[in-house]
């Protein structure tokens, strides 16, 4: 029988979080599903794991390969995938264990090309669920690309549902924050996309994420070119309402994220002049309206760019200080 739904699994030595996220895939309410594990060249024993869990239950697949990062592993897995509607989860993640059947269902009973669901971000001392800012309902593919351009939908994939037919583009190989960068052109192939306000995916908080690794200059600069690819995106797509404020915003937000880091100085000039020099070629007009903090920073950044650097790093360090209950991150 063909499965129903093919969930994809991406790991690079994910030995110490994986058999919590195999256990919660594989207790789903849906049955009818295909568990496909890329396992990204692992050096530790997550094969030994990945095996464990194929022996037991027939729906796992297990597709073992060199080391190539994430965008390529997910690709494989699309690839390989036997389903017509495809889901994804981290391997240090895990999933409520109706959270495909109530996608699935949503999907089929609104005819919906995309469904997303809520999550809750997991710290070692406390949760936090994300609250959707738009209602429970249907949108058309207009009101959700303008949603994703705003961050109203953040680019992230595993709280989401696609059609394979609407998977026409691999994901960009070789890039931080791919998902960032694809996830307006899967949505852009959708007609309607259906919004679940329960929270089904549990998105640990790790030291070593892309997300929480703001140390590293060179993810932080990949944030700005996925960021700058999805708005170009757009526009070549006709999509005129793009302010170019939001170019601007996400210019100078990685650029505070580079100043706020542990990078040494010299490479966080190298990262913050790319970036602004990048944002000088955009032909910005002089009347773009940007907010009075976006504003502050840039002036800063032209009067020097050390003054830039060494005002985001007081404000970061400041912040931890004030913060009366920081959130604990997992290894």
């Amino acid at each position: 029988m063909k499965p129903t739904i093919s969930i994809i699994i991406p790991v690079y030595n994910g030995e110490r979080y994986l058999s919590q996220c195999l256990e919660s895939i594989i207790g789903q309410t849906l049955k009818n599903i295909e568990i496909i594990i890329v396992n990204d060249g692992s050096t530790d024993r997550t094969a030994d794991i990945c095996n464990q869990y194929a022996e037991k239950d027939e729906r796992i697949r297990v597709i073992n390969k060199n080391n190539s990062g994430p965008s390529e592993t997910r690709n494989i897995g699309i690839a390989q995938a036997s389903a017509d509607v495809i889901g994804f989860v981290d391997a240090d993640d895990w999933v409520a264990e109706n959270m495909f059947e109530t996608l699935y269902q949503t999907m089929r009973e609104k005819q919906s090309d995309a469904v997303i669901c809520n999550y809750t971000k997991v710290y070692k001392n406390t949760r936090k669920t994300r609250q959707f800012s738009l209602a429970e309902g249907d949108y058309s593919k207009e009101e959700i690309l303008q949603h994703v351009l705003n961050s109203t939908i953040q680019s992230f994939l595993c709280n989401k549902l696609f059609h394979k037919k609407d998977i026409s583009e691999p994901m960009p190989k070789g890039m931080y924050y791919e998902d960032n960068a694809i996830l307006f052109k899967w949505f852009n192939n959708t007609s309607k996309v259906t919004v679940v306000h329960q929270p089904l995916y549990f998105y640990r908080q790790r030291k070593s994420s892309i997300m929480n690794d703001r140390d590293n200059a060179e993810k932080c600069f990949d944030f700005y070119l996925s960021e700058k690819h999805k708005i170009d995106f757009a526009k070549e797509f006709g999509y005129d309402n793009i302010k170019q404020e939001q170019l601007v915003f996400f210019a100078l937000r990685a650029a505070k994220l580079i100043a706020r880091g542990s990078s040494p100085a010299r490479v966080k000039r190298h990262y913050i002049d790319l970036i602004i020099q990048d944002l000088r070629t955009q032909n910005l007009k002089k009347e773009t309206h940007i907010d009075t903090k976006t504003k502050w920073r840039k002036l800063l950044y032209d009067i020097h760019p050390n003054l830039f650097v060494c005002y985001e790093s007081i404000c970061y360090k400041t912040i931890k200080l004030l913060t009366f209950k920081q959130k604990q991150l997992f290894d």
